[in-house]
């Protein structure tokens, strides 16, 4: 008796619960079933679990951050929907199996494309969730066999049988050998190819077309087969980027503007100066860049609204509401949830000061927001069609933007653009005082090499000063010389004076032709990420002849072709090779009128006469005299000095008499000048440990000195000023002697055989 009663309490509950949500007669509207809420919920929470949505049904789960703005403005652009519409006719279809897949530029394209998707409507297909499949989160710490197999069926593929889900993947490769183990070699795609064929999921996927022509021809050809209908992607041309560009500004920064003329440039040169990045991406860069330096000037502001209709609204809904701010330039409005019958039940956007209707909004749209209406007064009038009812809207808050439009100038858009390209700020502003004064800068930290620096100075006078028209690297430069002659340091030091970015190859690291895929890829990314540095290859000799042959064209022609054949432009690198070849020649017949003839002859044992003359300039770098070789001994010094006084804060003093003696001392024709960077920081380094170690640390602005003492050779002194002075022994590791006899001879036995 007691069983009965509660169920007639829990149903006259329900009874009452429900009734004010019941639809009038004749309407089409029918309630769900309050037990299929929990395991919606619950399907839709695995399904939150391992993908990032793009449009759901319910305001529970609202698009991504990640796709956001994307939808927002893909809502208001149609310039894709040549392929849209072909994607949905696919997805749409009366076949089994319902699925898509792009091939295009390796570029964010598909991402305009996949956020576009939801908005576009055919008949008989109604696909309510749209989401992009989170591949990291799909072998997260799964390591046994079956695991990542189990969680792909149930958390994936369960919820979106169920739900009609559109799932989406950006970049196909990335699945292939997800969750593949040691004894298999297939991962997740074998069931993604499989779920696809027979029509368990709905799917749309991009794959680059490099990738794409790669996979083709492999093992795993079968998933590219797998899909109903391949689409190719163009690139979109630069019509299509401009007007993306202007609706970006419209709908997500209405404050901002942009004129025709000025867009033209900005899509036209940075189609120059970033070649190597795809678009719309790298227009998109730049105006998010420009956008950026008004972040703090943009007034915006979020204002809180309650309009709504009945959850379900019924069949004679007529509602209205009045949305009005003062000093407000134009109004967004966001919905948590807006959902009614497509094409018959209308919220209209109404100007209320011109009584123009702006638009209008109908059918299932989710958790969204509006583009920005130009007005700060609207009229929301909602009405329904006496048919079939939905579950309605709400309306929670809006963003406003308040007085004050501000439009891009030439300058601007040049400034930012230069800059995203990473070139220095005083080539952005055409400032030549520092090709002016590279000279200078030079002679004061880089000892000897005349030849070299004088080459340096006139390839960056012809690089950025006087207007260069071909499509060639900055400069190129073939830096020949023996060990320690400062042809690395000359490179660093342009790339320091200049303010450029600097990129090191050791080209030891790639001599085998094994390595040649991985030099393609590395360098590929340096060109994409830092395309205005100076480009660094230490030890040319050393590399393959396969990656001498692919840097012939990019010194030739300024095109670096990757591991797909995919052309990047190297036009804005100073390319830098160094190369110890032709070193006892150099070390032999350093006063000879006749040593680049020699050298040349040298140089063409290793490379091609034809790669030798892609150089704008071959330098050679001769063994420093004694007397450079005390001034290098004065500049190492006072480095060591300056690092000691920045680091430590101790006042560091060497008399020139010891300075001297090291520079003496340090000096080797075959290594250099690296014996006496060792020898002097040796000499200060175990002359500052003795002392500590003796006498107790040094305190901060304590001054010490050190100085050869006088009549014994290899020892030195070192005091702080008091009556106390330490005197030490240092050896000179400066590889002479009858050492650096054995090690001449086996360097140039070395390099013979090269």
């Amino acid at each position: 008796m007691q069983k009965i009663l509660l169920l007639l309490i829990v149903l006259a509950i329900s009874i009452s619960c429900g009734s004010e949500d019941q639809p009038e007669p004749g309407s089409s509207f029918q309630m769900k079933p309050r037990g299929e809420v929990f395991s919606v919920s619950s399907e839709l929470e695995k399904l939150n679990a391992s993908t990032f949505f793009i449009k759901s049904n319910s305001d529970r789960y609202p698009p991504h951050n990640s796709w956001k703005s994307f939808t927002r403005l893909m809502k208001e652009v149609s310039i894709f929907d040549a392929t849209t519409k072909k994607i949905m006719a696919a997805l749409c279809s009366g076949d089994t199996n319902k699925s898509v897949l792009i091939v295009g530029e390796p570029s964010e394209a598909y991402r305009y494309i996949f956020s576009r998707l939801p908005f576009i409507t055919r008949q008989g297909c109604n696909q309510q969730i749209h989401a992009e499949i989170n591949i990291s989160k799909i072998e997260e710490g799964r390591k046994y066999v079956g695991e990542v197999e189990k969680y792909w069926n149930e958390y994936i593929v369960s919820p979106s049988e169920k739900h009609d889900v559109v799932l989406y993947l950006k970049n196909l490769g990335m699945l292939i050998g997800l969750g593949s183990h040691s004894h298999d070699s297939t991962g997740i795609e074998a069931e993604y190819a499989s779920n696809i064929s027979s029509g368990r999921i709905k799917s749309v996927a991009f794959i680059n077309k490099y990738e794409f022509n790669k996979l083709q021809f492999s093992e795993h050809a079968y998933v590219l087969a797998s899909f109903a209908e391949t689409i190719t992607l163009d690139a979109p041309g630069s019509l299509k980027v401009g007007q993306l560009a202007q609706k970006y500004l419209e709908v997500l920064h209405p404050q901002l503007s942009i004129s025709k003329s000025n867009l033209d440039y900005l899509v036209k040169m940075t189609s120059y100066y970033r070649p190597n990045i795809t678009e719309p991406g790298r227009t998109i860069q730049i105006l998010k860049s420009m956008i950026r330096e008004y972040e703090g000037e943009l007034n915006t502001a979020e204002k809180s609204v309650n309009f709504e209709t009945k959850h379900p609204y019924n069949s004679r809904s007529n509602i209205s509401r009045v949305i009005k701010f003062d000093g407000v330039e134009s109004i967004s409005l966001s919905f948590t949830r807006f959902e009614t019958q497509s094409d018959a039940d209308y919220l209209s956007i109404i100007d209320g000061e011109t009584n123009i209707e702006l638009d209008k909004l109908s059918g299932d749209k989710g958790a969204f927001e509006t583009k920005f209406y130009p007005s700060a007064h609207l009229i929301l009038k909602f009405s329904s069609n006496l048919s079939v009812q939905s579950w309605g809207f709400d309306l929670k808050k809006v963003t406003v933007v308040k007085s004050g439009k501000k439009e891009f100038t030439r300058d601007q858009v040049r400034r930012s653009l230069l800059s995203t390209a990473q070139l220095p700020e005083w080539l952005i502003d055409k400032k030549f005082d520092v090709i002016k004064g590279l000279g200078k800068k030079l002679d004061l930290d880089v000892v000897g090499v005349s030849e070299g620096k004088k080459d340096v100075i006139r390839l960056s006078k012809i690089g950025y000063v006087a207007g260069r028209t071909d499509k060639k690297p900055i400069a190129s430069a073939l830096l020949v010389g023996p060990t320690g002659t400062g042809k690395s340091y000359l490179a660093k030091k342009v790339s320091e004076y200049l303010g450029l970015g600097l990129v090191t190859f050791d080209m030891t690291s790639y001599r085998t032709d094994e390595s040649f895929d991985r030099f393609l890829e590395v360098l590929s990314n340096y060109l994409i990420l830092y395309p205005y540095s100076v480009y660094l290859f230490e030890e040319i000799d050393k590399a393959s002849i396969k990656i001498l042959d692919r840097l012939y064209f990019m010194l030739d022609e300024g095109i670096f072709y990757d591991k797909y054949q995919r052309p990047l432009f190297a036009r804005g690198a100073y390319i830098m090779m160094t190369t110890n070849m032709a070193s006892d020649t150099i070390i032999k017949n350093k006063d000879n009128p006749k040593l680049r003839e020699l050298v040349d002859l040298k140089l063409q044992k290793s490379f091609r006469p034809s790669f030798l003359n892609r150089f704008d300039a071959i330098t050679l770098f001769k063994p420093f005299s004694d007397a450079e070789f005390v001034k290098l001994a004065k500049i190492m010094v006072g480095k060591k000095v300056r690092l000691l006084k920045e680091r430590f804060g101790w006042d560091l003093t060497i008399d020139s008499a010891t300075i001297s003696y090291l520079g003496q001392k340090g000096k080797s024709s075959v290594f250099g000048a690296r014996p006496m960077e060792r020898l002097i920081e040796s000499v200060i380094s175990v002359g500052i440990a003795e002392w500590q170690l003796a006498n107790g640390s040094i305190p901060e602005k304590g001054h010490i000195s050190i100085t050869q003492v006088s009549g014994k050779d290899q020892y030195y002194k070192i005091t702080d000023g008091s009556r106390s002075v330490l005197e030490y022994h240092v050896v000179p590791k400066n590889n002479s002697g009858f050492i650096q006899s054995i090690l001449e001879s086996i360097f140039r036995q070395n390099r013979s055989l090269n």
